[in-house]
């Protein structure tokens, strides 16, 4: 081992370690094992510790090259092996951990531990069968091995809805095994939340709680959960997401950065766009037309893929920004720092409580601005973050400000843009014109359809006796039960509701080519979907509520002047079907014409958009900078930020709320 390689991993001895109780075990054996690796240079043993300790405290990448070390004293020392295709992985190096891993395997096929590790890696990028296959393995070597059976259960939930019978099975048989493991609990509740079984979801997730009350997952899918739930009050809601802020930011509020970013409120901006869906995912298929339409020369866009997933669509994006970081494998503390030296002006959550999130990053403040946006049709519960971009569908002054910790920020021509999709199948005439009833169809995830619903489409199937109901996403046997039961029970029969598995994309929108009219749910309404719906012709009818995932529907349907189709009431939403399949004739124009409608809207609509963004961030950072002047600030600067205010009012709404 050369003496500078050596004196290297010393140089670091703390960089990266948290400043938590729980870590100053670990600095005390990093510090150990230095002094060992130091006395005896020579002894692969002293150099894994090291890296182990490294590991333990955060320090991964330290980690690395102190695994490295022992390895190169001996090949065949396969705990620092291990240990470095667990920090590799850390890093998010998973493909090369994932060789690393297989190696071991082949060597020693009873490696409990490699087979583990394997799992979870295969799992990160999404080889779930290869997964799949190593925890069984394992399991043949150690059937009482929980973790294992959890992972099985959590890579069947990672398939979709048609798998959570599979999944249900074997988190139970996780659950049996160690009835108090927190990932178990979560992820059972992912799994009754899927079945639509809320009040079972919300159970299990509240009981992992109890157990863990720091372990934020837990408590972002209740959230999620939660937002499902038609008994909850907008109040109580809002209060639970609150209660997640209160947890998870209170503590790092006295460290929130002095931020030295440079206070000119007509610079070029910084911003960050934090998601773990910058990959095939709805939330990229709203931001791509902004990523192509940003004004570069007045904004540095750098994204943060919070995922160890790479496909087509990021690769794409990866083109439009300036700088690209995976920070998947970095701890909140890492990401924070990261952030900061960025000099972020502006970061930008796309993911709220959905899965991937780094909410707790933004909890720390690492930007002087923050915003959420996109991803999640809610308060994120953090005063750290500072806006929600939205729009006057869904969010009506007035109606949902008081149930948000984040100002609400309404771009006037719509919080997103759908653009069509290029390859999609054409759009055929309106099938009940050939004399064989009328197919009305909800499309969405069964977890959408709540008791409600069902009460109000089982009016709808009563009044329209030729009508049968195709249900999207159900391939699931659990999942067809429970439906044809809620439906029996509001005097249904079987035959009428008919369920559509999971299709691949094209086949998906050509299945439209079916349906007459769709209906939407409440209260979580469709977005990505209905916006498919549309583009193949078919309208739906949607309820409008008092709540930001309840206007969904009614957001999408008026930005294209179709507000006839959004019912204020259940009786509405009844005699809205009612009229429509009144005059078949007038639908099918309908049909034919709605994509058209959205094409020339949606070009104009993306540069219309993603200026009133831009407006928007300016405003922000114009508050920002206007908020912190000082005596020392001089003066021809101070005055730009005023007469770049009055000209951001002028400008839009946007500007005006902003700046209040």
């Amino acid at each position: 081992m050369q003496p500078a390689t050596r004196q290297k991993i010393k140089s670091h001895k703390s960089v990266g370690l948290p400043g938590v109780c729980s870590a100053r075990r670990s600095l005390s054996l990093v510090a150990d094992w230095e002094l060992l690796a130091e006395r005896e240079p020579d002894n692969p043993t002293h150099w894994c510790g090291l890296g182990t300790a490294y590991a333990s405290a955060g320090s991964h990448a330290l980690a690395v090259s102190a695994f490295v070390c022992a390895t190169s004293f001996c090949a065949d020392d396969y705990d620092a092996q291990y240990g470095l295709a667990c920090s590799l992985m850390a890093l998010g190096d998973t493909h090369e951990a994932v060789t690393m891993l297989q190696r071991l395997i082949n060597v020693d096929p009873d490696n409990t531990r490699a087979l583990f590790a394997l799992g979870t890696a295969l799992t990160e990028i999404g080889e779930l069968d290869a997964a799949e296959l190593a925890f069984l393995q394992l399991i043949v070597r150690r059937s009482d091995y929980a973790e294992a059976h959890c992972n099985i259960g959590r890579i069947h939930l990672l398939r979709g809805d048609s798998s959570c019978g599979a999944a249900l099975t074997a988190l139970e048989a996780a659950r049996r095994l160690d009835p108090r493991s927190v990932p178990t609990l979560v992820n059972i509740g992912a799994v009754q939340l899927r079945l639509g079984r809320l009040a079972p979801a919300a159970a299990a997730l509240r009981e992992a709680l109890a157990l863990q009350p720091d372990y934020y997952p837990a408590f972002s899918n209740l959230l999620y959960c939660l937002q499902n739930d038609h008994t909850i009050t907008n109040d109580d809601l809002y209060q639970e997401h609150r209660k997640f802020g209160q947890q998870f930011e209170t503590s790092y509020k006295s460290t929130w950065p002095r931020h030295s970013n440079l206070a000119d409120p007509d610079r070029r901006l910084r911003v960050g766009y934090v998601s773990g869906d910058l990959r095939d995912h709805p939330v990229s298929f709203f931001l791509e037309p902004i990523l192509a339409t940003h004004n570069k020369a007045d904004f540095h866009i750098h994204l943060y893929g919070n995922s160890h997933q790479v496909d087509h669509v990021t690769e794409r994006l990866m083109r439009y920004a300036d700088a690209w970081t995976p920070c998947c494998g970095m701890s909140d503390d890492a990401l924070f720092q990261r952030i900061v030296d960025d000099q972020i002006d502006i970061l930008v959550d796309l993911s709220g409580h959905t899965a991937g999130h780094r909410l707790l990053v933004f909890a720390r403040k690492p930007a002087p601005v923050q915003v959420t946006y996109i991803g999640y049709g809610g308060t994120t519960g953090l005063t750290a973050i500072d806006y929600r971009i939205t729009d006057r569908w869904l969010d009506p002054v007035g109606v949902t400000d008081s149930f948000h910790s984040e100002q609400l920020i309404r771009l006037p021509s719509g919080g997103a843009v759908f653009e069509g999709i290029a390859d999609a199948p054409d759009v055929t005439a309106l099938p009940a014109l050939r004399g064989n009833g009328v197919v009305l169809a909800c499309l969405n995830a069964p977890r959408k359809i709540s008791p409600p619903v069902i009460a109000l489409w089982a009016r709808i199937l009563t009044a329209q006796p030729e009508a049968t109901l195709l249900l999207g996403g159900t391939s699931d046997a659990a999942v067809k039960q429970h439906l044809h039961a809620q439906f029996g029970a509001a005097g249904i029969e079987a035959t009428r509701i008919k369920f559509q598995p999971w299709v691949p994309m094209h086949d998906y929108l050509a299945l439209h080519n079916q349906i007459d009219l769709a209906l939407d749910p409440f209260p979580y309404n469709g977005g990505t979907t209905s916006c498919h719906s549309l583009w193949m012709g078919v309208p739906f009818v949607t309820l409008a509520g008092n709540r930001t995932m309840s206007r969904v529907g009614a957001g999408i349907l008026g930005s294209l002047g179709l507000d006839d189709w959004v019912a204020q009431s259940e009786d509405e939403y009844v005699g809205i079907v009612d009229q429509k399949l009144g005059d078949l004739a007038a639908l099918d124009r309908l049909r034919s014409t709605l994509r058209a409608r959205i094409s020339p809207s949606a070009s104009g609509r993306r540069a219309t958009l993603t200026h009133e963004l831009e407006c928007a961030y300016r405003a922000m950072w114009s508050k920002w900078c206007h908020a912190i002047a000082t005596p020392t600030y001089p003066k021809t600067q101070l005055e730009k930020c005023a007469v770049l205010e009055s000209a951001a009012k002028k400008l839009t709404s946007v500007a005006e709320l902003v700046a209040r």
